[in-house]
């Protein structure tokens, strides 16, 4: 890969593992030799996670940190929708901060672009790698994804199998066209994201990765699924009145 690389991560209350995985991240794609900048977007943490990062970076400075704040709390996807706005590599990554999917996976998404493709996004619903699940989910967890998947697909026609994995890649005017125009904060924005890669006949391949799923996860399985179904209709209802074209 010629063309620097940007990877946003984005951390709420992360004390406990962002300096793992930040550590990897810079590790991994120092050791390859690729050109990069890491954005870290603290979205309004209670706990130590901005202070990690500060001491991380201030103890590895060779410029390829840079650390973005809200202040409060403004959900995921405006953390991913801000660090993306703001990165100045050719391709942009965005991955979570548990480290749930590792950076090394990168390397199943860069041929990718080769052929053509302007996004790649990880995928926990392909097998076509050996454990490609390292830890699976609980399984009520796992239920309600599906059926929110398949509640999604009565609304839009959207081509992938995994909606929400946390590591999705793009050609960086891709993923500047796509996120100038997105609107949802919360978990919905994975979902409003890959329908707008539909809309703009954008060219979407999907790959296995393996996941790993940690123990103390944010997401709260029932208000979190009505939020989810509401926000299909709020969506839907953007779509309508043409506040994505």
């Amino acid at each position: 890969m010629n063309e620097k690389l940007t990877v946003v991560i984005p951390a709420f209350n992360e004390a406990k593992k962002i300096e793992v995985t930040i550590n990897e991240v810079t590790g991994y794609l120092s050791g390859k030799g690729y050109g990069y900048e890491l954005i870290i977007v603290d979205d309004g943490s209670e706990d130590d996670t901005l202070d990690i990062i500060k001491r991380y970076k201030a103890l590895n400075s060779n410029g390829c940190i840079r650390i973005l704040k809200n202040k409060p709390n403004r959900g995921k996807g405006h953390a991913v929708r801000k660090g993306i706005m703001e990165a100045s590599g050719g391709y942009v990554l965005f991955m979570d901060a548990d480290n749930s999917t590792r950076i090394f996976e990168l390397e199943r998404m860069l041929p990718c672009f080769e052929d053509g493709y302007d996004i790649i996004i990880g995928s926990r619903r392909l097998k076509n790698i050996p454990d490609d699940i390292v830890i699976s989910q609980p399984s009520y967890r796992h239920i309600l994804g599906e059926i929110y998947i398949y509640i999604s697909r009565l609304f839009f026609k959207i081509s992938v199998r995994d909606y929400n994995c946390g590591f999705k890649m793009f050609k960086s005017n891709v993923a500047k066209k796509i996120f100038s125009r997105q609107r949802m904060n919360d978990w919905s924005f994975d979902l409003e994201t890959l329908f707008l890669v539909e809309k703009y006949n954008l060219k979407i391949k999907e790959v296995p990765v393996n996941w790993k799923h940690y123990e103390g996860s944010k997401v709260r399985p029932v208000l979190d699924g009505i939020k989810s179904f509401i926000s299909l209709f709020k969506i839907k209802s953007n779509d309508v009145s043409g506040k994505y074209d």
